[in-house]
């Protein structure tokens, strides 16, 4: 696993992408965005709001695919190895799984019962993509230069601008098969439309929005923001999604960002409930050939 997260790369992108400034409150965002994203592995992320963000974001979902790619054949050689000789109609018990995903650190660690991911989540193609709208034409300076430093980072291929764009009805411009967006980022402002337009199209199980600078928005901006959360306390109240800002005081601008996930069609997913299941899709990943592989 790779953690894209070094001084240098922070540092190129300070120096590249602006606006950026010592006083601004996207420094510690930009990580933690680049931390949800590794660790929720979202496939359609929109950003209305180019920036700072953009190349955290990016660099996620590009070790995001590396990894998938990485564990579905760790995933897929384990499977092999312990389910290719039974039939479909044959699960195994623990005791019978020969700790095959284990090691000596986890045994200590964990016990004895068999770690292993949801084996249909390898099953599926992962093409994780950001989708961002920015309000400035695509021949502004801004834009150009943003657009350069991704295709020299190499992150171009995770990438798709729409400069000129605005909040009303940018959902549909989204490709075929990307309407069902899993991460959105709000960096702009205008929150009650970017709500608004946003919110139908995330994703109901466990899809997650995020809204920079809530708490603390100019006087101005106070009444959009109200009408936000009013909007997200009823559907809060009717456990339809869960709502958490973290505040920064100490910053002199841009100082929270609130998450949002859907709740409406969310489901947890534990091995010793459905291990019938994930044994017959081990039986199923044992037997597909590598080029029938997502």
């Amino acid at each position: 696993m790779s953690i894209g997260l070094t001084v240098d790369f922070a540092e190129e992108v300070q120096s590249e992408i602006t606006p950026y400034q010592y006083l601004s409150g996207t420094e510690h965002v930009a990580p933690l965005l680049y931390s949800l994203i590794r660790m929720l592995r979202p496939e359609t992320v929109v950003e209305f709001g180019t920036g700072y963000t953009t190349p955290f974001i990016l660099r996620a979902l590009k070790e995001n695919a590396e990894d998938f790619k990485r564990h579905q054949k760790i995933l897929k050689k384990k499977a092999i190895k312990n389910y290719s000789k039974l039939s479909d109609s044959q699960s195994r018990s623990i005791d019978d799984l020969e700790d095959w995903w284990q090691d000596d650190i986890t045994q200590e660690v964990y016990g004895q019962e068999p770690i292993l991911p949801k084996p249909d989540y390898y099953l599926k193609s992962y093409k994780p993509h950001l989708f961002s709208f920015e309000v400035l034409p695509a021949e502004d300076k801004y834009v150009e230069k943003l657009s350069r430093h991704v295709e020299q980072m190499k992150l171009d291929r995770y990438f798709t601008l729409y400069a000129g764009a605005r909040v009303k009805n940018y959902v549909e411009l989204l490709p075929e098969g990307r309407k069902t967006i899993d991460f959105a980022w709000n960096d702009f402002g205008n929150k009650h439309r970017f709500f608004s337009e946003t919110y139908d199209s995330v994703n109901a199980n466990g899809g997650i929005m995020a809204f920079h600078n809530t708490t603390n928005s100019e006087l101005d901006f106070k009444e959009d923001l109200d009408m936000v959360l009013e909007e997200i306390e009823t559907r809060v109240n009717k456990r339809e999604c869960e709502l958490m800002t973290f505040v920064e005081p100490h910053k002199f601008t841009q100082r929270s960002i609130t998450l949002l996930k859907k709740l409406e069609q969310f489901n947890e997913e534990y091995y010793c409930e459905n291990r019938l299941r994930f044994d017959n899709d081990l039986i199923k990943m044992s037997r597909m050939n590598t080029n029938q592989f997502p």
